[in-house]
């Protein structure tokens, strides 16, 4: 009674691409970016110093760099449909930017000073 591996754990599957850690490293930056703001609310209604949040921006910078060097060296990747998906989430981000440009400039976000 033998079997063959195969029989016994389903179809072979491909090997896995070895991909390095871009999801991490953008999810990183994110954080990193929540945390700054995070900071700067909560020092309001006073002066903030802005050395941390510069820093925190500065690191997620590089993290952000970092993921453009990591995907510059893929050389099998969906370049096309990742320029369209790029495309769309900046115009996104321009509009969500300029909406909170608004509220905080124009619309001269008052504090209890």
């Amino acid at each position: 009674m033998t079997s063959d591996s195969a029989s016994r754990h389903g179809p072979a599957l491909a090997p896995e691409r070895r991909l390095p850690p871009i999801t991490e490293l953008s999810v990183g930056a994110m954080i990193l970016v929540v945390i700054g703001g995070i900071y700067l609310a909560s020092q309001l209604p006073r002066s903030v110093p802005l050395a941390p949040a510069v820093g925190l921006v500065v690191a997620a910078g590089a993290f952000v760099l970092a993921d453009i060097v990591a995907l510059s060296r893929l050389r099998e990747f969906a370049w096309r449909r990742f320029r369209a998906v790029f495309g769309w989430a900046l115009l996104a981000y321009l509009v969500i930017a300029g909406m909170i440009e608004y509220v905080f400039v124009v619309d001269q976000t008052r504090s209890s000073c």
